[in-house]
């Protein structure tokens, strides 16, 4: 009953692995295009956050500001309408933010990007501390009584040395 119950759970996992695509996470390759991607999808957020940064400075600027300042006879050009509020959103989003003259809106994007940026090389160093070809991933040096307690040391075969054995 127990073959049954419980079949062969090595071949269903080694299956498994033969089937999923984690084996590729050890690849150079894969790693270098899912980097690509991560860049690529932070390339695309910069944009869409700039536009909103700047669709709401220009909210700010010419609806509140324009409020605030007419009794000083200040005007912000172009003064707010919802038909260039529209042309702007959509000429930001196809790119004209990148024509942005202002410093905060360029941060705000480039913070953007290296963020994702970032969660890229994060995976890719977790993909190659688990993944890579080495025999071992651990980061510390063994203690003698871990050595001692592993390895049975062979006698010393030098008929002249006056000391103990090992």
């Amino acid at each position: 009953m127990s073959k049954e119950w419980f079949g062969n759970r090595y071949e269903q996992a080694r299956s498994y692995e033969k089937q999923s695509q984690i084996r590729l996470r050890g690849q150079f390759w894969f790693q270098g295009l899912i980097f690509v991607g991560y860049c690529a999808l932070g390339i695309m957020m910069a944009l869409l956050v700039g536009t909103l940064a700047g669709t709401l400075w220009y909210i700010i600027r010419s609806g509140l500001g324009n409020m605030a300042l007419n009794m000083f006879n200040v005007y912000f050009k172009p003064a707010f309408s919802w038909d260039y509020l529209q042309q702007y959103v959509m000429f930001s989003l196809s790119g004209g933010v990148l024509h942005e003259q202002s410093y905060i809106i360029w941060a705000i994007m480039v913070v953007m990007f290296a963020i994702f940026c970032r969660l890229g090389i994060k995976n890719w160093y977790d993909w190659v501390q688990k993944f890579g070809g080495r025999t071992t991933n651990q980061n510390r040096w063994a203690t003698l009584h871990e050595i001692e307690r592993t390895y049975v040391l062979i006698p010393d075969r030098n008929k002249f040395y006056k000391g103990p054995a090992g």
